[in-house]
């Protein structure tokens, strides 16, 4: 014991825990080439490794997988999503990984941890084969309803401008996604897309979400010519859009980006407009069209300083009177939110 402790001790002053960390671990420096670094048998690194208590490789990488995966899916998901997006919508770990912005090795540690069976080899081949069948033509769609203007293509862009997000996916495909807490937004959505997509229902711990999902090579065409990109929250811009469907589009984006409330300090005139984005270009060209296409006021868009920066514009009584003449002009039930549009109808009269 005494020969142990006299070859140790003289390493362990040369190499300290943290070094030795930072060379294996981090570094990833073999236990063969620090031993050689440090002129000391493989015997006594290992035997400095357990005073140190330091883990093995194999567990290192594992607790990584494991922190990487409860951080970038448990709070972002539940087993029942990820379970139907596998075996009901057919798409493969890497699929489900580039949905949810993780490698596909987090999404099979995820499944075996939470007991989702896996495909077998012979499962995942026959799956690949029929790849294109089963992605293309499980649901029915209008694919080029994003093709031509109109004012239900015009608001529902604008709602996707607002809360949509493009996922990327396996050979060069994208999956659109829908978020709503109103089911009757998507029915809506899908009754102007003639879609057959089913609405899930999402159930977090303290909130819940309903969603539609869309995968069609000319839908995600036309929306990439339209500006729509993957990750858009911070960078998106205001696109082109015709003058006689301006305010469906504008409407889309309200549905999902603005807001209508009453301020309790002022009884006379309490109603209040506003609109929220990431991106400030979007919000810059948004608060320039309302000014000279519906006659609002000229607002300053302000920060908001949260977990990210965002941008927001306020109108006051006297322009969201304006505003709700502006968007809601040839607008019947079918293109619009009802809940919203009930509340501003209430703000209008006075009630």
């Amino acid at each position: 014991m005494a020969q142990v402790g006299y070859q140790s001790d003289p390493l362990k002053k040369r190499l300290s825990k943290k070094q030795f960390i930072e060379l294996h671990l981090k570094q990833g420096v073999s236990q063969t080439e620090i031993a050689r670094r440090f002129n000391v048998s493989i015997s006594s690194l290992i035997r400095l490794k357990k005073q140190y208590d330091i883990p093995t490789n194999k567990n290192i990488k594992k607790l990584q997988a494991q922190q990487r995966d409860k951080v970038s899916l448990e709070n972002q998901t539940i087993p029942e999503e990820i379970k139907r997006l596998y075996w009901n919508d057919n798409l493969s770990l890497a699929e489900i990984g580039k949905r949810f912005n993780v490698d596909r090795t987090v999404v099979f540690g995820y499944m075996k941890r939470h007991n989702i069976q896996i495909r077998n080899k012979s499962q995942a081949r026959k799956l690949a084969a029929n790849e294109g069948r089963l992605s293309m033509d499980l649901y029915e769609i209008n694919d080029k309803f994003f093709s031509r203007w109109s004012a239900k293509m015009a608001w529902v862009l604008g709602y996707i401008f607002a809360d949509g997000n493009i996922h990327p996916q396996a050979q060069g495909t994208y999956c659109l996604s829908i978020s709503s807490k109103d089911t009757s937004l998507l029915q809506n959505i899908k009754k102007a897309m003639k879609s057959t997509h089913p609405i899930k229902k999402v159930i977090h711990k303290e909130w819940f979400v309903y969603r539609l999902f869309i995968t069609r090579p000319q839908i995600n065409s036309d929306l990439s010519k339209l500006g729509l990109i993957p990750r858009k929250s911070l960078i998106i811009l205001f696109p082109k859009v015709p003058q006689r469907f301006l305010s469906h589009f504008i409407r889309g984006v309200f549905d999902g980006d603005g807001s209508v409330f009453f301020d309790p300090r002022s009884k006379k005139s309490p109603l209040r407009v506003s609109f929220s984005s990431g991106s400030k270009a979007f919000m810059t060209a948004l608060e320039t069209k309302l000014h000279m296409h519906a006659g609002l006021s000229k607002k300053t868009i302000y920060e908001a300083h949260r977990v990210n920066t965002s941008y927001y514009i306020r109108y006051s009584h006297k322009d969201c009177l304006k505003f709700f003449n502006y968007i809601y002009e040839d607008a019947d039930e079918s293109i619009r939110l009802e809940r919203k549009y009930q509340k501003c109808i209430v703000g209008r009269n006075g009630i």
